[in-house]
This record gives structure tokens, sequence and C-alpha cells, in this order.
């Protein structure tokens, strides 16, 4: 389901400019410069905001007269008319004023101003909601093109930019037809090399800044070994297209992964910073426990002796590993607390279903998306922060119960809700979250059997 983001009352807004079209009264372009997402809620009146577009179209019809059609001065009004047909679920009549304005801001700037960027991202949005899946993909590669033209960009939009494109491609991983996701993911995986290799030459190989790429670069390698270990035909696929052509197995794509953080903890070791150092340990570890290596416990040792060197309190590092940890973890935290509160934020992912979660005497591990129903046991990676608000998964949500061994492995669940509540939904959800790697809780030194775990497990429905 595609939804706005913006409020669907724009008469409130305009009723100035209302005013003035039933008087007759000429407006100039700032008359129209409206912020539509500050309108205030209430009941939408359908016939008044139809009213309220034709008007505007008049309007500019005015300005077109005493203007011509090509001056910069339509821009704002445009620009407002387009939020009005947004708001009305216009969305194919916006797309042609969006590229309308775009054309107008080009005629007087050139093609590769990066002025034209926000009009840009305002023509992904609408594509969004259009469902438009390859425009999308191409205005975001277009940004990224502005960017690299643009002799005054800094380094780092640069890298947003690829970073933007990358995740956009993970994102068809899920919206595309299932037979282009793994070209999706390898797109993605092949922008991410890049992003690694700019940011090694602009910040050279031992730099802080390379550690958030480096890690994405890591975590697209249990991405890979998701693709493989799926149990339909996508494993048939990337098997083809990716494990014969590189004749790796699953286990190296791991070991590489386990590689990549390697290289994060010889950056942590030069920053002359205990914590930063105990933090990277633990993602190493993490990586030795998914490939069940034997050293993993010791290691997980060894940054608990960092972090108490560094003075983390007790308490903070026993509320870090009192409870089992689905791996890998999305995110790289250089500090604990940081990783601790991105913990507890996952409490609020997903609304509940049963309301038990408020009064769960067990773990409540909170929210787990799945990136699809062919990749269950893969954590969707995040949007690019153009779709927050505009798509909606409409994601299948399951609430279970279940415990995890010692060494990290999950009982069958038991299924306490799902949404839709078919046997479909249920049996997904029981036999991903059977499959899905635990960081067990460690005492002492030692993992422990957890409990009583309560999770809300989602994923997008098969498309």
């Amino acid at each position: 389901m595609i939804t706005s983001r913006y409020a669907p009352h724009l008469f409130t807004l305009l009723a100035t400019v209302a005013s003035g079209i039933v008087s007759g009264t000429a407006y100039s372009a700032d008359a129209f410069a409206v912020d539509f997402r500050q309108t205030p809620s209430g009941p939408n009146n359908h016939i008044e905001s139809i009213e309220l577009v034709d008007g505007l179209r008049g309007q500019i019809a005015e300005l077109e007269l005493e203007h011509g059609s090509f001056d910069l001065v339509l821009l704002e009004p445009l620009q407002s008319l387009t939020q009005a047909l947004i708001e009305i679920g216009e969305f194919g009549s916006a797309d042609t004023l969006l590229n309308r304005r775009l054309q107008l801001l080009r005629s007087e700037s050139g093609l590769s101003n990066p002025e034209q960027i926000p009009i840009i991202e305002e023509i992904i949005k609408n594509s969004m909601r259009l469902g438009n899946w390859k425009t999308v993909q191409r205005q975001y590669e277009h940004i990224l093109w502005l960017r690299k033209q643009d002799a005054n960009a800094d380094v780092n939009q640069v890298l947003e930019a690829m970073d933007d494109v990358a995740h956009w491609n993970m994102a068809m991983v899920s919206l595309d037809h299932p037979r282009n996701r793994t070209q999706n993911f390898l797109d993605a995986r092949e922008l991410q090399r890049d992003i690694v290799r700019v940011a090694e030459k602009e910040f050279g190989d031992n730099s802080f800044a390379l550690v958030p790429w480096l890690y994405k670069q890591a975590l697209n390698q249990h991405r890979l070994l998701a693709f493989l270990a799926s149990d339909d035909e996508l494993s048939y696929d990337a098997r083809e297209d990716i494990l014969m052509k590189e004749a790796l197995s699953g286990a190296d794509y791991l070991r590489s992964g386990l590689h990549i953080i390697y290289r994060i903890e010889e950056i942590a070791g030069r920053m002359n910073d205990l914590e930063a150092e105990a933090m990277a340990r633990i993602y190493a570890a993490d990586f030795q426990f998914l490939l069940n290596l034997g050293t993993s416990i010791a290691v997980y040792g060894e940054a608990v002796e960092l972090l108490e060197q560094a003075g983390v309190s007790q308490d903070r590092i026993r509320t870090f590993f009192d409870r089992p940890v689905i791996l890998p973890v999305d995110q790289f935290f250089f500090r604990l607390d940081d990783a601790i509160a991105h913990q507890q934020r996952r409490d609020d992912i997903l609304d509940q279903l049963t309301g038990d979660a408020d009064n769960w005497e067990g773990v409540n591990l909170g929210g787990f998306v799945a990136w699809n129903e062919s990749l269950r046991f893969a954590q969707q990676p995040p949007l690019p922060s153009l779709a927050e608000g505009v798509i909606d998964m409409n994601l299948n949500v399951v609430e279970a119960r279940f415990s995890v061994s010692a060494k990290g492995f999950s009982t069958i669940p038991d299924i306490l809700a799902s949404d839709p509540d078919n046997i479909r939904a249920r049996t997904d959800a029981r036999d991903a979250i059977a499959s899905l790697p635990f960081r067990p809780p460690i005492v002492d030194g030692r993992p422990r059997r957890s409990e009583e775990i309560l999770l809300r497990f989602a994923y997008p429905p098969p498309l």
C-alpha cells in the first residue's frame, strides 16, 4: 500500500487564496508558497479541495498570460499546485507538474546544476506513490550523477547519493519482480564496494570515517548467505548468478565479513579508545559466532575486559549481555550505551498484536522485520530516507514466544497472534524464527539459555 506523508486538508491552508479567487484579486507567486505538511487535522472536504485546485490553475494561467509559460515566476505556484494535487491523490497530474518545474529550472540553470535536486527528490517521492519503481531508480541515479558533476560537492554528499542508490536497490529486492531480486542485490553490493573505494581514496585506508561503510559491506556478506540459504527458487538463482561465478561457499562469504570486521578492529585500535576497540571486538565475536567458531565466547570475554578498562560500569555491561540478540546487528556502534539504546528502540518497531508485551515477564525483543518471504532470516535493510512515510510495505506481523539455547538456536516458537491470521503467515514466521541466529545471553563469561522470549516478527507479503 502506498501512502502520502501529507495531511489531507489543503482547504484550510488555502482559505486566503480561495477568497482571492472568489473576489477576483490577483496574487503574486509568493501567495502560493504553502507548506502542506503543517495542515491541521480535520475532516477532508474533497469537493472544496477540487475547487481550490481549479482556482490555483486559474491563477497560474493568469501568471502565464502576464509572464509567459517559461518564466521562473511560475515555480512557486506550480509547487503549491503540485502539493494540492498530492493532497487529493492526483499523483499522475502532480507528476506532470513536477516534470514541468524541473524543465523550467533546467532551462534557466542548465542540466547539471545541483539546485534541481530538491525537485528531483519530490519526483522520487511522487513516483514512489505511483509505484513507478524504475523511475525512482533513474532519479536516484540522476542525483548521483549531479553530485559527481558538481565541483563544489562535498565527498560525503557523493557517498550519501551512492548509498541512496544502493539502498534503493536493496528495497527493490522486496518491491520488484522476484526474478530481479538477485540482480538488484548484486547492483547494491557493487555500489557499496565502490563507496568503500571512494571513501578510502578520500579519507585514507585507516580512517574512522571508513567504519560505517565497511560495516555495511560486512553485512552484505551475511545477506548474500541469506540468498544462498533461501528455500525457494531464489536460492537457485543466487547459486547460478553468484556462487558458481565466484566459486565460493556460503561460509566463505561470512569469513569475508569477519575479515572486514577485523579491519574495523585495526582502525579502532589506532583510535586510542578502549571502548571503541571493545565494541569492534564484540562485532568480531558476533561474526565468529555466526561461523560457529569456538573462539567467539573468549573474544566476548576480551571485549568485556576492555570495556572494564575503559571505565564502563558493570551494570551497563550486564545490561548489554543479559539478553539474546539476533545476529548480525544491523548497525555499528563505538559506544556501548548507543548499542543498548538501539536494542531498546527495537521494542517500538512494530505495533503489538496482543498487548502481552507491556506485562511480559520474560525477554521482550521487540520487532524484527525480515527482507521478504524468501529472505526471512535476513533483516530488511533500511529504506532510503525519502521513502519514509511514503512507502508502506503492508507487513504481515506475527507475535511469537520461544526460547534460545546457549548455542544461539531458537526453539520452535509458539505463535500468540498473527495479522493476517492465516496458516501461511504463521508457518512463515515459525520457520523463520526457528532459523534466526542469536547471540545468547553471556553471564560471567559463559553463554546461557534464555526462556520466555517475545518477538514480533514481520515480513512483506509475497508479490
